[in-house]
């Protein structure tokens, strides 16, 4: 017998039924009990916590994000038809190959930050964005301009998915409407690709009456797209160098990292000059007393509180 009073299957079969039991009340897909009980210690540790200096901080350099994908939207219309004039081509190809790529950025970042975490994804969006508009400023061809269209929007298409999570992953339940407050910084994105815009296209670019557009004639877009791909570069710069992002605790937590998501938890509680208590072995417990806890099936409440010494798969494994 256990300490909990409950006996561990003997054989083969009686753990195949067991099995088969959880695979009934637990259907795929379903909350992992132990995750969902660690995560709501976590949010109440962050929640005493409360909103300090860390997210504040974050609340900026997430801002960034969202304020390039509106930027590049604005962008991607304004040297449109500069772009139509020098290469005699037609508009919307140059809409596709952004959009493709911001199909595959929001795909990719978003499934990708899951595997390897959010904090690589939040590293390099920027960076690729800025690397390849600044290179598409020397596009010799149209088709040379779509690929690396495409390709600083697959930076921009992460953005908005891995920036929203990292925010709202750090804040405590009482400031979490500060994520929809985030779209104000692609208010300021829209506004500083119109007003370089209008500084900088009217002066470079040629007539719209000249039939033969010279390259030498209509440098305005590349300049233009060298000064936005350089505004990438310094907030890059800004999120890599100045700010240090912690890994999610939650990211950390559900790849059995308690260790380190509490190590996260007591650095920002340093940064925000607060106290933190969460310790490993209380995320622990707080696994173990809620495995199965209170699960239901298609014909009512069955109570599994007879299979303790039965984890889900990755619930209680820790590198501890």
């Amino acid at each position: 017998m256990s300490a909990s009073g409950h006996s561990r299957p003997s054989t083969l079969a009686d753990v195949e039924t067991d099995v088969k039991i959880i695979e009934q009340v637990l259907p795929e897909g379903s909350v992992d009990p132990v995750y969902q009980a660690r995560a709501e210690l976590l949010n109440d540790t962050i929640q005493r916590m409360g909103m300090g200096k860390y997210q504040w901080h974050l609340f900026i350099v997430t801002g960034f994000g969202w304020l390039a994908d509106i930027l590049w939207i604005v962008v991607a219309g304004i040297i449109l038809a500069p772009i139509i004039q020098e290469f005699k081509v037609q508009g919307p190809f140059l809409s596709l190959s952004t959009n493709i790529g911001l199909l595959v950025g929001a795909m990719g970042w978003s499934a990708g930050s899951d595997v390897w975490g959010r904090k690589v994804s939040f590293n390099i969006t920027l960076a690729i964005v800025g690397v390849f508009a600044m290179v598409a400023a020397a596009s010799p061809n149209f088709t040379a301009l779509a690929i690396f269209a495409a390709l600083w929007s697959v930076g921009v298409g992460g953005n908005f998915p891995v920036d929203s999570a990292i925010f709202l992953e750090f804040l405590p339940a009482t400031h979490q409407w500060l994520l929809t407050v985030l779209a104000i910084w692609g208010a300021f994105g829209a506004l500083i690709a119109s007003l370089v815009a209008w500084a900088i296209l009217p002066n470079f670019s040629c007539e719209a009456t000249v039939v033969e557009c010279k390259r030498s004639d209509n440098m305005g877009w590349r300049y233009y797209l060298i000064l936005m791909g350089g505004l990438m570069i310094v907030l890059w710069i800004l999120r890599f160098f100045v700010f240090t992002l912690h890994e999610s605790p939650k990211y950390l937590m559900g790849r059995g990292k308690l260790r380190e998501a509490v190590a996260v938890i007591h650095a920002i509680a340093e940064y925000n000059n607060c106290d933190a208590t969460l310790t490993v072995e209380q995320l622990e417990e707080a696994g173990t007393s809620r495995v199965l806890e209170d699960t239901k099936d298609q014909d009512g409440k069955i109570l599994l509180d007879h299979l303790p010494w039965i984890h889900p798969p990755g619930g209680l494994s820790a590198e501890v």
